[in-house]
């Protein structure tokens, strides 16, 4: 199920990322009975702006599944559409990234931390943006490999562009404070 949110700045659809990827256990409401631990277990989180470790692309994807094979690496790349410009660096998978991805460009960074989410085998994954920073065509194929790869998952994506909601039949808009203002046929599905 694909879940597509929208909302009028601030909603909460952000906090909602925020919460998950903080591991915070003082968010408020329902989501506070998860609790950290187990809400890192059910959730794969790409933030609008994702948190890179000064260390390689192979250890900022180890990350999400220690152990994962260089076929699983390269393929969660793949789909990530970011393979051929990992390949096309002299030190490949063991390029060091810098402090908070600093040496990489902030869709480069985006389409990394989509990698490592599609590593993990988690039951429901939050994308805050995700094609923030990408031109159209990667963008497009961003979001085709999205549904491919996660067909059959819960997926929750926060955007501001239609073309991101184009893979659910209903877009839920949240208006301020996180209320829902409107739940309607997405047009584009």
């Amino acid at each position: 199920m694909f879940l597509p949110i929208t909302e009028q700045a601030p909603s909460g659809a952000a906090s909602l990322a925020a919460w998950r990827d903080s591991g915070s256990d003082g968010w408020h409401g329902e989501l506070r009975s998860f609790g950290a631990e187990r809400a890192r277990r059910l959730f794969s989180v790409v933030p609008q702006a994702p948190h890179l470790f000064h260390a390689s692309i192979r250890d900022n994807l180890l990350i999400a599944k220690e152990g994962a094979s260089e076929n699983e690496l390269r393929t969660a790349l793949r789909d990530a559409i970011l393979l051929d410009l990992v390949e096309a660096l002299p030190e490949g998978l063991d390029t060091i990234v810098g402090e908070t991805g600093r040496e990489i460009s902030a869709g480069e960074a985006q389409r990394l931390a989509v990698a490592r989410a599609f590593l993990k085998d988690a039951p429901l994954y939050i994308f805050d943006e995700p094609t923030e920073g990408l031109d159209d065509p990667t963008a497009e194929k961003l979001l085709d490999s999205i549904d491919r790869r996660l067909r059959g998952r819960t997926v929750i994506i926060i955007s501001h562009r239609p073309r991101d909601h184009r893979m659910a039949e209903t877009v839920l808009r949240l208006a301020s404070q996180g209320r829902r203002e409107q739940e309607g046929e997405n047009g584009g599905a």
